[in-house]
């Protein structure tokens, strides 16, 4: 019963709100991934809190996350520091330090992270399929990450 209540708070969210609507275009069920990667956090940044006035709930919206990949466990992607998009409602636990997670290329050359990994595998995206759009098309918030 909670599961339905929070999906459907979340479907009226997207039905009242222009960017909780370009969230779920940007986001797509049943995606596809690129990569299985395991990634160190460095540092965890939200986006601005979107206004979609008074008469939703906002669950997640954007962040940007600052890694050091480890690993890429299965397909292609990259190692090393890399700024990730995630949608987010809050921090990861103080403790959490690594993650591991699904990563979908995105058309502003980075990568999404789909989901974190849970046991449940996601489909391999098809080779030469378009990349999705980014959940976070704003200027840096502040400087690359350096090694």
């Amino acid at each position: 019963m909670i599961m339905w209540v929070m999906k459907h708070i979340l479907f009226a969210a997207a039905s009242l709100s222009p960017v909780s609507a370009a969230l779920a275009q940007a986001h797509p069920r049943g995606e596809c991934f690129d990569a299985l990667v395991t990634a160190r956090i460095i540092r965890q940044i939200p986006s601005p809190l979107p206004n979609c006035g008074s008469n939703c709930i906002i669950i997640a919206w954007p962040w940007r996350l600052d890694v050091e990949v480890e690993q890429v466990v299965k397909g292609t992607g990259p190692t090393g520091p890399q700024t990730l998009l995630a949608l987010q409602h809050s921090y990861f636990a103080q403790g959490q330090k690594r993650i591991q997670a699904w990563l979908r290329r995105h058309s502003g050359g980075g990568f999404n992270i789909v989901k974190l990994e849970d046991g449940v595998e996601l489909t391999p995206c098809p080779a030469g399929s378009e990349a999705s759009n980014p959940y976070l098309s704003i200027a840096p918030l502040a400087a690359p990450l350096r090694q």
